[in-house]
């Protein structure tokens, strides 16, 4: 069975959209010029974030796989998430929550870039 690279990698990112065990998601955006930052499903609802003291902002919502987000900044900006893992379509359009543990990597005979493994 092919070993799973980058899952843990995946798990434990702060950036972006991170599916919980416990099926919510927790959402990450490092916005240090915002006033606010909000989570939008693209269907009227929006869910803001709690700003932290070092430019981070953050959320755990009640929403799993599968789900299209956008983040919403100060109101007025739409925005793709910049640490996707997973996108819509073109990379303006919708981020989609990604669950990093059911990825089946697809190139089981890459062993990473030449000289970086022993």
């Amino acid at each position: 069975m092919p070993q799973q690279r980058g899952c843990a990698d995946a798990l434990t990112y702060r950036h972006g959209a991170m599916l919980l065990d416990s099926g919510a998601t927790r959402f990450s955006i490092w916005a240090p010029d915002a006033r606010a930052i909000a989570v939008d499903f693209n269907d009227g609802r929006h869910h803001p974030l709690t700003a932290q003291n070092d430019g981070w902002f953050s959320a755990t919502l009640a929403c799993g796989a599968g789900q299209p987000y956008h983040f919403l900044v100060d109101g007025q900006q739409r925005i793709p998430d910049p640490a996707s893992r997973s996108q819509a379509g073109a990379i303006t359009d919708a981020s989609v929550v990604m669950d990093a543990r059911a990825y089946r990597w697809r190139d089981d005979s890459w062993r990473g870039r030449p000289g970086t493994r022993p």
